[in-house]
């Protein structure tokens, strides 16, 4: 009796140990938001969990209660899901993804019974140096965000890539290099070499670099910065990154190519079979920053979801400058006021009618294309109503004395993440964002619409629109 008394003890005690689950996670680059998505989730990348940061790269998760079975999931930083799968080709490292095929899908697992679990985002390993951080970039501001505009591999000699500067302030190329592989990869998922700009070497805002070959065509030579004798036959990976030759910390900002595999001739781009090969590519305008070594999403398999416009084999005519316009989608809710027309303009547009809104039953959108200067942040911008000239500045809202008033002028701002989502909700003259939404994607759907006064099953008359769109997803947890 007193034996069965002590087990039961024992049972208790083990039991009360494990009360609680913590799962606690490194994010090598650091992160403003860390959480967890699976299957319970939905695979929701704003649905699951959220860590609590401890201030030192790492981030835990705390469920109170320990789960009664195991747990398939994937962390999410900064709204960017985790893609072993990649890292597991790269590394061939699969413990942390037991539920893997090891092509289509790794996923990690805390298995029922287990113990409090440490991992590192992105990688069944460790924070690693000497070897390339992709994806780092993310968490770089703008005016790091250099990116390759150009790419050609002509005949002879013709070749060259381009690197744009899409900011207004001039950048030292001292930290950067360019990363390149040649047949293939010595070790798969590393460089074979990496070379530095020539020294005093810069790019001036909104302007461009050409590395070209020495023996190229004379009209890439007249718009060629540094020569460089032994780049890609189009079948090379090559790769701009931060940091220079000797650091033991660097990271990817752009590719062409990858340091995976040699491909059959070229890689496909664009639904263009071997097109770096004997082919010019030009980066799409409405792309604002580089790929940070996701190949081949950058790539595509169409010409409508690729990042590259795939020209024939010896067209410069883009060489030596490059243009970006990415275009945000704004929405404002006006129904607190009375409207003859709506318009955005102020702050970097320099005008007060610069692009015109179009009414939808009291939500005014408009398409708004910034260029290259737009990129830059701050984007100044505010809402008029009915100004009668580009000058009728007493026409724009007030937004004195409140969280959303920027400046001298108390104008709005733009910021990168605008930029990169595509779209803007506001309300005029005040803080608060609205429904409906203007995207279509689930993940972008959800942290829009479930923002005041939407939410799932919201009858709010300015949601209904959006209502049967955004339940039909599994959004909705």
């Amino acid at each position: 009796m007193n034996i069965i008394f002590i087990f039961v003890i024992l049972i208790v005690e083990i039991y009360a140990a494990q009360a609680t689950l913590e799962i606690t996670t490194t994010v090598c680059s650091g992160a403003n938001s860390v959480r967890m998505t699976g299957p319970w989730w939905e695979w929701a990348t704003a649905g699951g969990p959220m860590a609590v940061s401890n201030d030192d790269n790492t981030w835990t998760f705390t469920f109170e209660t320990v789960p009664d079975k195991s747990m398939e999931y994937l962390l999410v930083v900064d709204g960017v899901q985790e893609d072993l799968v990649t890292a597991g080709k790269n590394t061939e490292n699969w413990s942390c993804t037991p539920i893997t095929d090891e092509e289509t899908y790794a996923n990690r697992q805390w298995k029922l019974g287990s113990e409090n679990v440490a991992n590192t985002y992105g990688t069944c390993g460790n924070c690693v140096t000497g070897t390339v951080n992709i994806g780092a970039a993310q968490n770089l501001t703008p005016a790091q965000n250099l990116f390759i505009s150009e790419v050609a591999e002509g005949s002879s000699n013709n070749k060259y890539f381009e690197i744009f500067n899409p900011t207004a302030s001039d950048i030292d190329l001292a930290d950067y290099a360019f990363a390149r592989v040649s047949n293939g990869p010595d070790i798969i998922g590393q460089y074979d070499s990496l070379d530095n700009f020539v020294e005093n070497a810069t790019i001036a805002a909104g302007d461009v670099f050409v590395v070209c070959h020495p023996e190229a065509h004379e009209e890439i030579l007249e718009e060629c910065d540094q020569h460089f004798k032994y780049l890609s036959n189009g079948d090379d990976g090559l790769c701009l990154t931060k940091g220079e030759k000797d650091d033991p910390e660097y990271f990817i900002l752009d590719c062409v190519g990858d340091f995976i595999k040699k491909p059959y001739r070229g890689w496909d781009v664009a639904g263009n079979s071997t097109a770096t090969k004997d082919h010019t590519l030009v980066r799409k305008t409405s792309v604002i920053e580089g790929n940070a070594g996701a190949w081949t999403e950058s790539a595509g398999t169409s010409t409508e979801d690729s990042e590259w416009i795939v020209r024939k084999m010896d067209d410069w005519t883009n060489i030596g400058e490059h243009f970006a316009y990415p275009v945000v989608k704004i929405s404002v809710d006006a129904s607190n006021i009375t409207v003859g027309s709506l318009y955005i303009g102020g702050g970097a547009t320099g005008m007060a009618q610069a692009f015109q809104m179009v009414d939808n039953d009291g939500i005014w959108t408009a398409d708004v294309t910034f260029n290259v200067t737009f990129v830059v942040l701050p984007g100044f911008y505010t809402i008029l109503n009915s100004p009668v000239n580009d000058s009728d500045w007493d026409t724009k809202e007030d937004l004195s004395g409140l969280p959303c008033g920027y400046g001298e002028n108390n104008d709005r701002i733009m910021t990168y993440n605008d930029y990169a989502n595509g779209y803007k909700n506001i309300t005029f003259g005040n803080c608060q964002l609205h429904g409906p939404c203007v995207t279509t994607d689930c993940v972008k759907l959800r942290e829009c619409y479930n923002t005041a006064p939407c939410s799932c099953g919201s009858t709010n008359p300015t949601c209904i629109s959006y209502k049967t769109a955004f339940d039909a997803k599994p959004c909705c947890a």
